[in-house]
């Protein structure tokens, strides 16, 4: 067995675990998009509810502490989201790093294999022309020594 053969298992095994991490990332990148655009829509919603507020200032004292309550609970909402935002963006560095460090291994190892399946060509272009030589080098014998016989 070749040892491009033999690595050919090593590279699959890379690849899929390539994969597996390009997925990870795609996932968590989802999430991250997913959390930006709820928070945008939460922090949209809160502006213009207090601008309607202010429209509204004949508010009375229960309606104003309504609104207030509404707000800092909006408000808590947006810190959390905001919270799971830089979660999620802390969490997709990771996954980029080791799915970087996953391609970089497939990378070479496909590589290696690349360079053992240009080594073994080498091998077999050098042991073939060795073989052609020889024939030829008895061939070349063969003639001189038919050509050197007493007729």
């Amino acid at each position: 067995m070749s040892t491009q053969n033999r690595l050919e298992p090593l590279v699959d095994i890379a690849e899929s675990r390539e994969q597996q991490d390009a997925r990870k990332l795609a996932k968590i990148t989802e999430t991250r998009n997913a959390l930006r655009a709820q928070m945008t829509q939460l922090m949209t919603y809160r502006d213009d509810y207090k601008t309607s507020a202010v429209l509204g200032k004949s508010q009375t004292r229960a309606t104003f502490t309504d609104t207030q309550v509404f707000l800092a609970r909006l408000n808590r909402s947006i810190a959390l989201v905001e919270e799971q935002l830089q979660q999620a963006e802390a969490q997709r560095q990771v996954l980029t790093q080791q799915w970087e460090q996953s391609r970089m291994k497939t990378r070479s190892l496909e590589k290696v294999v690349e360079m053992q399946c240009d080594a073994e060509f080498t091998r077999r272009v050098r042991v073939e022309q060795k073989e052609q030589d020889e024939i030829a080098g008895r061939m070349r014998s063969a003639f001189a020594d038919f050509h050197r016989s007493p007729s």
